[in-house]
């Protein structure tokens, strides 16, 4: 089927996406994410030792690659080197800490998306991960959950809730290079939070040790993480945002309505309000408000129309579109 392509928008619902809106410049790491990040949290409930997830960006000046000032800064920062995957910063959390191990601890990134997700659609999501230079120890497990309210755990209680989004690449090592983590599952309904960090106990995480570790306070195994993305696969789903990439919009060019099954009908694949068609001299042959009922050729009053060039106009919540349509049987 020929087509014409016609930019849209899909929104990303994840405010804040990419960890560039800062509250203030984060200082040191314990300037941590909560106080010093736009949109973004402490998602964990870290009891009396202050466990938090951190935030860096490069407009930290403070360089000190043993930790001796709890450097915040980007690229060289106490967690090790790493430049952003986009922009200028990124998040960090603890995955697994071997002298707190009877403790089960663990440190997530939270967000409250920028809409609720509907039952029953379809979302992909994605972010990218990094283990920090200065870590001696890697893990397999790194993942999203979504749910419509805080994490429900104290950090010293084995967690009970399973990730929608996995990691499916095994141990993640790499510390040069962003790993993407990405998948899709469908909605229960009503969640509206986001948290990403490792979900399994450390009983049964896969762990592995890594040469080269530098920093002898990260005897553990600690991520960057940037570029965070949650998009809606659903037809019903709000089409633009501040946050947002393109795909296509294909409208057909020519329709053969036949009824052998291809191009018969003048079938769109995004949610529009109104569909209206005209011939060549400005008498209205087709409307329709219905999504799923599409042009087949015929006048509203089921007369068929003969071969030729017809115009149409799709109103949609955003935006018309207008264009000459060809009919061959």
């Amino acid at each position: 089927m020929f087509a014409t392509v016609v930019n849209g928008l899909t929104q990303n619902l994840v405010p804040n996406p990419s960890f560039e809106d800062t509250l203030k410049c984060p200082y040191q790491q314990n300037d941590h994410i909560s106080i010093s990040v736009k949109n973004w949290y402490i998602a964990s409930q870290s009891g009396t030792t202050g466990g938090t997830s951190d935030y860096f960006h490069t407009c930290s000046q403070i360089i000190a690659p043993l930790c001796n000032n709890l450097s915040a800064s980007v690229p060289q920062n106490c967690a090790g080197y790493q430049f952003p995957r986009t922009g200028e910063g990124y998040a960090g959390f603890i995955a697994y800490v071997p002298i707190l191990y009877s403790l089960n601890y663990k440190e997530y990134i939270g967000v409250k998306l920028n809409e609720t997700l509907h039952s029953g659609c379809e979302y992909s999501v994605e972010f990218y991960v990094s283990l920090a230079d200065s870590c001696v120890y890697a893990v397999d497990e790194v993942g999203a959950f979504f749910g419509n309210d805080s994490l429900p755990q104290l950090w010293v209680e084995p967690l009970s809730i399973i990730p929608q989004i996995v990691n499916p690449n095994g141990i993640i090592t790499e510390k040069t290079n962003w790993v993407k983590i990405s998948g899709n599952f469908i909605a229960s309904g009503n969640e509206k939070y986001m948290f990403i960090g490792s979900y399994n106990n450390y009983d049964d995480m896969i762990i592995d040790t890594i040469e080269g570790g530098t920093n002898g306070n990260h005897i553990l195994s600690y991520y960057y993480v940037d570029d965070v993305q949650v998009i809606c696969k659903c037809n019903d789903c709000s089409d633009s945002s501040d946050n947002s990439i393109n795909f296509n919009f294909d409208i057909p060019n020519i329709i053969t309505p036949n009824k052998d099954g291809s191009n018969d009908l003048f079938q769109l694949n995004f949610k529009f309000e109104r569909t209206e068609i005209y011939n060549r001299w400005g008498q209205k042959l087709f409307d329709s408000k219905e999504n799923g009922y599409y042009w087949n050729g015929q006048t509203n009053g089921e007369k068929q129309v003969p071969d030729g060039t017809y115009y149409y106009i799709i109103t949609t919540e955003k935006e018309i579109y207008t264009g000459f349509l060809q009919l061959l049987r």
